[in-house]
This record gives structure tokens, sequence and C-alpha cells, in this order.
């Protein structure tokens, strides 16, 4: 999840009941793309270079999308949400969010976070 102060949660990724990658951008939940399946390891990248903010699943683009950056304020990452995920409520009030109100169970490893591009070399 990328965001700042007067823009929250303008980059994201999670996956439908349908078990189809979905992204998020500027705040706006976009097209379905690629198939999540359980128990496979996937790559999954989230960049930001400059003001274009890119998702892509196991090497295949799911959207980029240029994000405004207002008042040229610094965006950086805010959270890392696998499973449930905590909603803030207008009252500034928290509760879990999770979907058909399942137990999720989410493996993840080999996290790195880089603050340089990648290249292929």
């Amino acid at each position: 999840m990328l965001s700042n102060a007067t823009t929250p949660r303008f980059m994201g990724l999670s996956y439908t009941a349908g078990k189809k990658w979905g992204t998020m951008l500027k705040g706006n939940q976009t097209k379905e793309g690629g198939s999540w399946v359980p128990k496979k390891e996937h790559q999954v990248a989230l960049m930001l270079r400059g003001n274009k903010a890119s998702v892509y699943v196991d090497g295949h683009s799911l959207g980029e999308e240029e994000v405004p950056l207002p008042d040229e304020k610094q965006i950086e990452f805010v959270y890392f949400c696998f499973g449930a995920c905590v909603k803030q409520n207008a009252d500034n009030s928290t509760n879990i969010v999770q979907e058909h109100e399942q137990e999720s169970h989410v493996r993840v490893t080999n996290v790195f976070l880089y603050n340089r591009p990648l290249n292929s070399t």
C-alpha cells in the first residue's frame, strides 16, 4: 500500500472471491487480471517511479497510472496488509475487514523493499 497524508491508499493489490488479482490505483478498484492460485508462489511488485505507479504479478503488468503528487509531498509505504485488513471509519474507529468472515491464512516470504529502480542486471 502506498499513500501520503492527503491521498490515502492510492496503490494496492488484492484478490477477489473469484480468485482473480485486483488492483487499486488512485483509490479506485481497477479491472481484475490474472488468476490467483492458492498454495502457488506468486511474485508481486508494487512500484512507484516519479509519479507513475505500477503493479506486477508474476512478471505481468496489472496496471499503471499517473498518480498526482499533491503539494509534492513525499509518498511512502504506509503498511502492508496480508489476509484480514483494518479499515478506518469516518469517526476514526477501526474494524477488521475480511470477506465472508472466514479465517485467512497467508504465508509471505522473501519480502524485499528497495528505494532504487530495479533493472535486469
